[in-house]
């Protein structure tokens, strides 16, 4: 059984929430993102607020993502440390909090910095008491990427086609636990936007063990 939700960010800006409640299960927002290049910079999503306060009116449960260009274990908890201070303290997300995996400024790492940078982040947040994962392709988690100490932590998976089934390849990993199907494919409220399903019931796992700002039941 599949959940179906979005992931949105700025270049959404003004999409009407009273129509995509309609259509949206979940939504993962983005929280921030870094800059790449030379003088990398942090920076806060400049509609995550607003964005979190229609997904909370209308009752739709949200996660978040944080776009990264970090290279090794530091950087990742740094950008967690950013996150949490900026975006995620006093407020409660019934999805994943997850790092986002393909820069290429962040790729250039290797895949020793690229899987350490994954790790800093998460443990950074699961300190925090958040239920953390990553945002990975294929390719870049099994060519790019150490796959095997990753599997701790929940996979969202980008790969692109009509289906309403994920590939073979990624369907039995026992980690891909949301599938992004569409990357900017889905016509929603006038906006090209990217479509997801989820296939664990997340909410209640999340407010059950009193994690992402929940106290537990």
């Amino acid at each position: 059984m599949s959940t179906h939700g979005y992931d949105i960010s700025a270049y959404q800006r003004g999409i009407s929430f009273d129509i995509l409640k309609n259509s949206a299960r979940f939504l993962i927002l983005r929280g921030g993102y870094t800059t790449n290049g030379g003088r990398r910079k942090r920076c806060t999503d400049q509609y995550f607020n607003t964005f979190y306060n229609e997904a909370k009116k209308y009752n739709i449960p949200v996660g978040v993502y944080y776009y990264s260009c970090a290279q090794n274990y530091q950087e990742g908890k740094e950008d967690a440390v950013y996150l949490y201070n900026n975006v995620l303290k006093g407020r409660w997300f019934e999805y994943p909090i997850y790092i986002d995996v393909e820069d290429q400024w962040m790729l250039k790492a290797g895949r020793a910095g690229c899987t350490n940078a994954v790790h800093g982040f998460c443990q950074h947040l699961e300190s925090k008491g958040y239920y953390t994962g990553f945002y990975a392709g294929y390719y870049v988690l099994y060519n790019q990427m150490y796959p095997e100490p990753l599997k701790r932590y929940t996979w969202w998976c980008p790969w692109w086609n009509k289906s309403t089934t994920p590939p073979k390849k990624i369907a039995t990993l026992p980690n891909m636990h949301i599938w992004q199907h569409c990357g900017g494919g889905c016509h929603v409220a006038g906006y090209d936007i990217d479509g997801d399903y989820s296939y664990v019931d997340f909410p209640s796992i999340i407010k059950k063990a009193g994690l992402n700002g929940y106290e537990k039941v």
